[in-house]
């Protein structure tokens, strides 16, 4: 099987794959997340690990990649940018929860969750990642501590969301997660201004 890789530098003829899911897993090892993964002109990407693994003979294989830590920068980049979205899709929402309008209320809510998950994996892939970037005086503790009142009051919402609570909604997003928001900017603008 000739394979390429695309976007890191990895050397695969140090050892026999059996699978495909073995080469996934020597990217991943170095420090690379999987992009795209073409076999014989097939794009298997949105396929399971599981599907991956099975997937037999292949002929030409073609997989891009990148590096974790350009994933985080280019991520923080686009969360950077993203933020005042998602405070502005805040501002909707109250605003529609205000004139009444809950199903268009909860419609817009069911999509900024979806961002408050991609805030959060981005966030999280950072902090775990911490060590491999050089940002002298960063405060640390102060990007835990917003993490800590992120979470707190995700949870509150979401218990609010449960109980169809409007009035309590309307007020964590609008009092406490939106100025979060505002706090997740600024710390992610001095980050990407080191990096």
């Amino acid at each position: 099987m000739k394979t390429t890789i695309h976007g890191i530098d990895i050397n695969l003829d140090d050892r026999e794959y059996k699978t495909l899911g073995d080469i996934i897993d020597e990217i991943e090892a170095n420090d690379g997340v999987v992009l795209r993964v073409i076999a014989d002109g097939e794009d298997l990407s949105a396929l399971s690990e599981l599907e991956l693994g099975e997937i037999n003979p292949i002929e030409k294989l073609d997989i891009e990649a990148i590096k974790i830590e350009k994933l985080i920068v280019d991520s923080l980049s686009e969360a950077e940018e993203y933020i005042p979205k998602l405070m502005l899709g805040i501002d909707d929402i109250v605003n529609e929860f205000n004139r009444g309008n809950e199903n268009q209320a909860f419609e817009l809510l069911e999509q900024a969750l979806e961002g408050f998950n991609w805030l959060n994996n981005a966030i999280n892939a950072f902090v775990s990642n911490f060590s491999k970037y050089e940002i002298p005086n960063f405060d640390m503790k102060k990007l835990n501590n917003i993490i800590d009142a992120w979470q707190e009051n995700l949870k509150e919402l979401l218990t609010a969301i449960e109980n169809q609570d409007i009035v309590l909604i309307a007020d964590i997003l609008e009092y406490e997660l939106r100025p979060i928001l505002n706090s997740y900017l600024s710390v992610i603008k001095e980050v990407n201004e080191e990096l």
